[in-house]
């Protein structure tokens, strides 16, 4: 088995707040976690609607088509050069550009799509399924720094989380002084830059991985009681 090595997404970061034995069962030891009907649906959905996208098929997912048909059909006219779909961005510590695999990237983030509207405006889609039931707040900030990261010149950022079932859309923006600071100097590591920077250390320092269990937690967790089982600390 490979050792591990440190790096930040909001996946793991999601994970390492509920419980970061959890965190370690999964992402140190790498035990297996079983991949349940809810996952393989939404994989299947986020496929459909990147090949729709993408013009790899002309018939629009009923994903889609149910509540977002004009959504859809607009970002299927984006030029291909303003348009990112599923695309993987990696960072290293110094939040520079690297390669997913590359052996110093640090931050991992994906955008379900992104579109350049402007140099100096982006907007990004995040689709979910099933109901609304989270500020996402977490993920909003950080579905925001590689948008920065990667162009210099960005004064805005919107994020859009887009329930497909729902036909909800929950939308959020961010600006250069947010992200930086007061400054907007990224060398300063100040507002949302400086502060994931420091969250992702905090993450990175922790070696007891103390569990965090309760009923409610332990009830959902791949290794609890109720799953797989694999955690003394887990309770009913």
């Amino acid at each position: 088995m490979k050792p591990f090595k440190f790096s930040f997404s909001y996946s793991r970061w999601s994970l390492w707040r509920k419980c970061p034995k959890a965190f370690k069962l999964q992402n140190v030891d790498k035990l297996p976690i079983e991949t349940g009907p809810a996952l393989i649906k939404g994989r299947k959905i986020h496929d459909e609607i990147a090949d729709y996208l993408q013009h790899k098929t002309d018939e629009a997912p009923t994903s889609l088509t149910k509540k977002f048909a004009t959504l859809g059909q607009q970002l299927r006219d984006v030029p291909s050069s303003n348009i990112m779909i599923e695309d993987q961005m990696a960072f290293d510590k110094d939040r520079r550009a690297v390669g997913w695999f590359g052996a110093n990237a640090y931050y991992r983030m994906i955008w379900d799509v992104g579109v350049s509207v402007s140099n100096k405006v982006i907007q990004a889609v995040d689709w979910k399924t099933g109901k609304p039931y989270d500020s996402y707040d977490d993920q909003k900030q950080i579905f925001a720094l590689p948008a920065f990261w990667l162009n210099p010149d960005l004064e805005e950022f919107t994020g859009n989380w887009v329930y497909l079932d729902h036909g909800d859309v929950h939308s959020t923006t961010f600006n250069r002084a947010q992200m930086y600071g007061p400054t907007c100097d990224p060398a300063a590591d100040d507002g949302l830059h400086g502060l994931w920077k420091a969250n992702a250390a905090m993450m990175e320092s922790d070696v007891s991985y103390r569990a965090t269990p309760s009923k409610d937690a332990c009830k959902w967790c791949e290794f609890g009681p109720n799953k797989q089982n694999l955690c003394e600390d887990g309770v009913k």
